[in-house]
């Protein structure tokens, strides 16, 4: 006989939100009662709350591990939605091992360097490991040529040293400040020591003084950081300009030396102010694979060797009674040789060109067509993906991609080569490959099995180079097709038994190529976070550090169940919002980026678990801007397609969790799964589905996958019908073939890459870009969801931004009523192309 059953659920993880708006969320108590069948009915009562957020810009951060780290409050122009308190998170450990850490540093906005300085201490959590003297060692061992004698001779003749009393002149015995009186007599014995053993291309200078501006995001606070002591250098790793610049700048920084006096250090401070230089060594020089820096006082030296598993750093040593040992650091830091300071030297300058050659693998160079302007990824640990678009000596376009993939996981290339085999049509392929060392080589004599070491594997792929990200779309029409050819390849995937699992905005690439099979718009790449379903990684779970954060489904978020096709289609979705959200049209962004879509970025899971669930569950996010009716539509049925999805199976997925804990007899367990199962099929049959034939259906591509692929699909071509109807109506000479590839010039990206554009794109369009003219004002909150165009000039509005033909942007009187034409031109504004918003990181 059954028995009465409640359970507590507690708090679960969907919290409902009623508000977004503003950066607050207004919290909502419910209770639902659910009730399942048997003899004797029983009911389980499930009360969540939402958390309350400040909006005033004050956020808290939370490290999500097993103890307990909390930072302090910040101010943030574009702040993270955070937690306000810190608490324990379960650990989701996955069949195959997927990025072992859970913050990147560029999860974050960040306004100062302080704000810098934390998200750092949350991406190097467990990543700091000593080095048990093997830094050293590697130093010596990079300068075999260099017997100790001659450090013992050039200290013995060094009028800037006693070798009797151990002491380096002007270096005070207790330093009463961090000043120049103690910066200035460092300098001058480095430099000593570069010069007498002939590194000339090498000088310490003095920027303590100096605001050495990093990188950052067009909608970011602009950082400046000063390190103490810039050792900079020069050389064909480095940057294009071969000499010492007269300013420190981290393009040229070989080792950023931090300064403190013996009484003011603070070494778990400092040395996370260490990391925030090296961070941006790695940003601005994407071809290093590992940076050194050191910690100096008046008596010691630390050495740290910042790379992609984190951070490696020596015990202190004393500069005046090991001198010789200061002696080999300086050196070591400082080697004539750019592979021993962490530069990889297949992408080298030669005169004002820059090109990857591998003489390890074919003998070929490749010019890079945008040397100074990578993608990169701005982080210290993890893949630190760097993507450059290099050119044969044919002309032929090629996509360079390097990264350090997780040793235990599937390498990309193994993904690519079935892809190619497959021979898919919206999925890139890849030309080549080469596995070029692990991080073991780079940490000699490390343990691989020590807790806070991960070991990575180093490699590079050769791809064809498609096109820009479907970010750069240049017609309304043109984004619906892409869009498509997306979804399709997450499809043709899937029936090879492959899930992608990091679908975002630059791994979905706009085909430009001529005669391209299929006629694709759209091609998909990026396989360093695929699974493969037939080698027993069907079962594994869902986990919040995989993928890019912006773009993750509402159950990876939670870390619930197993992925599958549905966080794929969800993923494309949240893509699709993105796109349609951040632009008013094609190349005409929005500032600033909307402040629901800061959250989804956010580091915190709460935070971007919150505004998932909001984005699926309101109704304000329906007006577009610069958008015809057809992507509204397009938009509010794929969005009530993940609604009836999304949102049930991770309520259901969460209480299966919370039930289990509850140690429920066999029957129990039993009877709440019948409830849930009918409570799901209940959510799920509202959701219409295609009929579809069994053609190409397989153990993975399953009838019921197809229909949900279909689904989407259909919705997707009913978009391009109204709009090519549109455009048809309006304008029938305009061409439905992609922009004239005749001549390309370039903009700006957002990490400041190039991004090529059709000439026929140019004149007026980009004519502020010179004067300086400025951006669209920033809307108010309230403003961005209201619609800036009349009903009646949908059409006209339509048609102005679905030409996907070779000319700009402008209509003669004879296409179109001039009053039609001003109308819109004045509700568009002054169009610009300027860079993207997304900043969304891999985790």
């Amino acid at each position: 006989m059954s028995r009465s059953l409640t359970i507590n659920f507690g708090e679960t993880p969907s919290q409902t939100a009623t508000e977004l708006a503003s950066g607050t969320i207004v919290p909502l108590s419910c209770t639902k009662i659910m009730k399942y069948g048997g003899r004797g009915q029983g009911t389980a009562k499930s009360t969540f709350r939402a958390r309350t957020l400040a909006s005033d810009g004050m956020r808290e951060g939370v490290a999500y591990s097993s103890e307990k780290v909390s930072l302090a409050s910040y101010y943030s122009e574009n702040p993270p939605l955070l937690p306000q308190t810190p608490r324990h998170v379960p650990l989701h450990k996955a069949v195959v091992q997927d990025t072992p850490h859970r913050h990147g540093s560029d999860s974050y906005r960040t306004a100062r360097v302080e704000h810098l300085q934390q998200v750092l201490s949350l991406e190097l959590h467990k990543a700091w490991m000593e080095d048990g003297d093997k830094l050293l060692d590697k130093f010596r061992s990079a300068l075999t040529i260099l017997p100790p004698s001659k450090i013992s001779d050039f200290l013995g003749n060094y009028t800037g040293y006693d070798v009797e009393t151990k002491m380096w002149s002007g270096v005070p015995d207790k330093a009463a400040s961090e000043d120049v009186t103690l910066y200035r007599p460092l300098v001058v014995h480095i430099n000593a020591i570069l010069r007498h053993f002939q590194f000339s291309n090498r000088r310490a200078v003095l920027s303590h003084g100096t605001n050495i501006p990093h990188l950052h995001e067009p909608y970011e606070t602009k950082i400046t950081s000063k390190p103490d002591i810039c050792l900079l250098a020069y050389g064909p790793g480095f940057a294009k300009a071969q000499k010492i610049p007269d300013k420190a700048t981290y393009d040229h920084c070989a080792a950023p030396i931090e300064v403190k006096t013996e009484k003011g250090l603070k070494e778990s401070k400092d040395r996370k102010q260490l990391a925030v230089y090296a961070r941006e060594c790695f940003v601005q020089q994407p071809n290093r694979r590992f940076v050194y820096g050191l910690l100096l006082t008046e008596k010691r030296v630390q050495v740290y060797q910042f790379d992609r598993g984190g951070v490696w750093y020596s015990k202190w040593y004393d500069i005046r009674i090991m001198a010789s040992t200061f002696v080999e650091i300086i050196l070591g830091i400082a080697s004539s040789d750019e592979t021993h300071l962490g530069l990889d030297t297949r992408i080298f300058w030669d005169g004002d060109r820059r090109y990857f050659e591998d003489p390890g693998a074919v003998n070929i160079r490749y010019t890079i067509s945008h040397p100074d302007r990578p993608f990169r990824r701005r982080t210290i640990r993890g893949r630190g993906t760097t993507c450059w678009t290099v050119t044969d000596l044919s002309g032929k376009e090629y996509m360079l991609k390097f990264s350090w993939k997780s040793k235990d996981r599937v390498g990309e290339w193994d993904y690519l080569q079935r892809i190619k085999n497959a021979n898919l049509k919206h999925v890139g392929i890849m030309e080549s490959y080469r596995k070029i060392e692990q991080l073991s080589s780079i940490r000699p004599g490390v343990s691989v099995n020590h807790e806070d070491f991960t070991e990575r594997e180093y490699y590079y792929t050769l791809q064809p180079f498609y096109g820009p990200p479907i970010e750069k779309f240049t017609s309304v029409l043109q984004l619906y097709r892409a869009f498509r050819d997306a979804v399709s390849g997450v499809m043709e995937l899937l029936r090879i038994g492959i899930l992608h699992r990091d679908i975002s905005l630059r791994n979905i690439l706009l085909d430009r190529r001529e005669g391209k099979d299929g006629g694709g718009w759209g091609i998909l790449i990026d396989f360093d976070m695929a699974i493969s379903l037939d080698r027993n990684e069907s079962q594994v779970k869902t986990d919040f550090r995989t993928g890019t954060r912006a773009f993750q489904s509402y159950k990876v978020l939670h870390g619930l169940g197993v992925h599958d096709h549905l966080d794929e289609l969800e993923s494309c979705f949240y893509v699709f919002s993105w796109l349609v959200f951040t632009f008013r049209g094609p190349r005409v962004p929005v500032r600033p980026l909307p402040h629901y879509l800061e959250a989804w970025e956010s580091g915190d899971m709460e935070a971007s678990r919150n505004a998932k669930r909001a984005f699926l569950q309101k109704r304000w996010f329906t007006v577009l801007q610069g958008f015809p009716q057809s992507t509204r539509s397009l938009f509010e049925n794929m969005r009530n397609f993940f609604q009836r999805i999304a949102i049930p199976r991770v309520d259901r997925l969460w209480h299966e969790q919370e039930a289990s804990k509850n140690k429920l007899s066999p029957q129990e367990l039993a009877e709440l799964k019948g409830f849930l199962d009918a409570d799901m099929n209940e959510a799920l049959s509202a959701v219409s589905l295609p009929d579809v034939d069994t053609t190409d259906c397989n153990e993975w591509l399953t009838l019921e996958a197809k229909r949900h692929f279909f689904a989407i699909l259909n919705m997707i071509d009913q978009a391009i019908k109204q709009e090519e109807s549109v455009t048809n109506n309006l304008l029938p000479s305009a061409g439905l073939h992609g922009p004239s590839e005749t001549r390309q010039d370039s903009v700006p990206d957002r990490d400041g890459a190039d991004v090529t554009l059709d000439s026929a794109d140019e004149g007026d369009d980009y004519a502020d870009e010179e004067s300086g003219a400025d951006d669209y004002s920033p809307l108010a909150p309230a403003q961005q969801y209201q619609d800036l165009m009349l009903e009646a000039d949908l059409r006209s509005y339509s048609a102005l931004h679905s030409l996907d033909s070779v000319r700009s942007n402008k209509h003669s009187a004879s296409q179109e009523p001039a009053e039609s034409v001003a109308s819109a031109a004045t509700k568009r504004g002054t169009k610009r192309a300027k860079k993207s918003h997304s900043n969304s990181q891999d985790v």
